[in-house]
Parts: C-alpha cells; sequence; structure tokens
C-alpha cells in the first residue's frame, strides 16, 4: 500500500513539473498598436527613425517610445517622440512654415532669387517599366506565357511601390481607392497585382500603372 503511494505522489509531482516547464516554453507574442500620425500640410514625410519599416497611416506597433520626424518644403523639421502604450494612438502635429533668412543689405535682398519648389520624384523602376511594356505591343498572357510572367512579375513590384508611396507620403486621404475595385490598384500585394497583370494585356498594364502616377503626382507636386 505505501509503494503504491508513493508510486502515486511520483507521478503526480513528475507531471506537474512537465506542466510548468510546458507553460515557461510558451511565451505569448507581443501586442501590437496602431500609430496614426496626422500631419498639417497632409503631404509631409513622416518617419519613424528608430525602427527599420516605413511608416504608414495605422502602423501597428509594440508598446514602447518612438521618435517621429516629420518634413515638408517649406516648412520647418519639426521631431518629437510618441509614447505608445496599451491602445491605439493618434497624434496631430502641424508644421510651421520656414521664416526666411533676414538681411540688412538692400543689394544682397535683390539678388536673392525665390526657391524652387522641389520637383516631382518618379517612382523608381516606372520608366523602366513602360520601356518594357511598349516592347510587349499589347501581348497577353495567353499568347506569351513565360515572357509576360517575367512582365507581371515586373508590374505587381511596381504597383506595390506606388502603393506604399500612397501610404508613406501622407497621400491616403486624397487617393483613396474605388469601390469594387478589380484591379486591385492600391494594394500592397504582389499576388493579386501580378493575377491581373496575367488577366489582361500590357496595353491595361501600363495605363494603370500611368493612372497610379499621375495621381501620386497631382497628390505631391
Amino acid at each position: 500500500m505505501r509503494l503504491m503511494t508513493l508510486i502515486f505522489l511520483v507521478s503526480s509531482t513528475l507531471f506537474v513539473s512537465e506542466m510548468a516547464y510546458s507553460r515557461s516554453k510558451f511565451t505569448p507574442p507581443d501586442p501590437l498598436y496602431s500609430l496614426r500620425v496626422i500631419s498639417t500640410p497632409k503631404n509631409a514625410v513622416i518617419k519613424i527613425m528608430n525602427i527599420r519599416p516605413s511608416y504608414y497611416h495605422g502602423i501597428k506597433l509594440s508598446p514602447g517610445d518612438y521618435r517621429i520626424q516629420v518634413s515638408a518644403f517649406g516648412y520647418q523639421l519639426k521631431k518629437l517622440t510618441v509614447q505608445l502604450r496599451h491602445q491605439n494612438k493618434k497624434v496631430n502635429i502641424q508644421l510651421s512654415k520656414s521664416r526666411p533668412t533676414p538681411t540688412n543689405n538692400h543689394t544682397d535682398r535683390l539678388k536673392i532669387k525665390p526657391a524652387k519648389e522641389t520637383t516631382y520624384s518618379i517612382t523608381r523602376g516606372y520608366k523602366r517599366f513602360l520601356r518594357h511594356s511598349d516592347q510587349l505591343k499589347g501581348v497577353s498572357f495567353l499568347e506569351e506565357k513565360e515572357i509576360f510572367s517575367k512582365y507581371c512579375k515586373r508590374y505587381a513590384k511596381l504597383a506595390v511601390r506606388q502603393a506604399k508611396r500612397r501610404l508613406v507620403e501622407g497621400c491616403s486621404n486624397i487617393i483613396t481607392p474605388l469601390h469594387n475595385d478589380a484591379a486591385r490598384q492600391w494594394s500592397l500585394n504582389r499576388i493579386p497585382q501580378a493575377a491581373w497583370c496575367k488577366a489582361v494585356s500590357s496595353h491595361a498594364t501600363a495605363k494603370e500603372t500611368i493612372y497610379r502616377e499621375k495621381r501620386l503626382k497631382d497628390c505631391l507636386k
């Protein structure tokens, strides 16, 4: 009888120890919370300086302190630290316009020319893609599967790059996705972008790419 009791106690102890060890190995992932920075002017560039991913509206982050930098042409640079705790956070930032450098010399004032606004920066790979599209001359996936598969990979990569600019450069409030958007115009996923490309001709993909670039230019010029 004592032997049975001893075996039961040892088995119970081993079972409890194994359960405790299993629980100690499991560490639940840190919860993520969204951060939205609303800037004035709307086309300001927003960066989070102490993380690698680029900022976009509603970015999901772990609780912590984040160094934010907001800049726009003609405005003073603004830096601040945002404390993200256990809830979503929305921050409103208004930039102050830059002041011209004062001068007491009338001759110098006459020589100073007004600063030119920075020209719009074309999305990387945009012109190269259009040249590729012109070479295909309207060919579709059904006609040239091997060639068009490589072409659609390039299209999807460029489309996602344009979609990221819409978020990162603060154009999401100005450029809104269309309802029932079969072309997945502003999708951040390459898979649906490439799938749509394979369903149409190279002329259609070029037209869609030009449309996105024009909307970005209208927002940022």
